[in-house]
């Protein structure tokens, strides 16, 4: 999973604007624009969920959520570009050596925040 050096994102888009299939569209651009970032970002894929008791085996993709795993050290460089390119509302999740932080953003003063708050987390792990 995640190693020391590196740190796990989760990003869902929670814009109440959008209906679920606008959700899920906006969580693929995100995921292009984080895998043209090859170099900083190791993995980023949509998120899933294993198969509940008493369903087909198969893993269900979860709505307008995208997960990511980036090296330390090119974190401020893929938050840069979320802060380039995002601008509705998203819950994201960091995760780094065992510990959480989660933040709602919903507007880009707060994603500004919300980067600078993520970023110092991911230091001081």
């Amino acid at each position: 999973m995640t190693t020391a050096r590196n740190v796990k994102l989760t990003l869902a888009v929670v814009d109440p604007e959008l209906d679920e299939e606008e959700k899920d569209l906006e969580a693929r651009r995100l995921l292009r624009n984080l895998r043209e970032m090859k170099d900083e970002v190791e993995r980023v894929e949509l998120a899933t969920r294993e198969p509940t008791a008493g369903t087909k085996p198969v893993l269900e993709t979860l709505v307008g959520i995208l997960t990511a795993e980036v090296s330390a050290k090119n974190i401020k460089a893929v938050f840069e570009r979320l802060s380039e390119y995002w601008k509705r509302p998203i819950e994201m999740e960091v995760e780094a050596n065992g510990r959480k932080l989660k933040l709602k953003v919903s507007s880009q003063k707060d994603l500004e925040k919300a980067i600078e708050a993520a970023q110092k987390f991911v230091a001081g792990s």
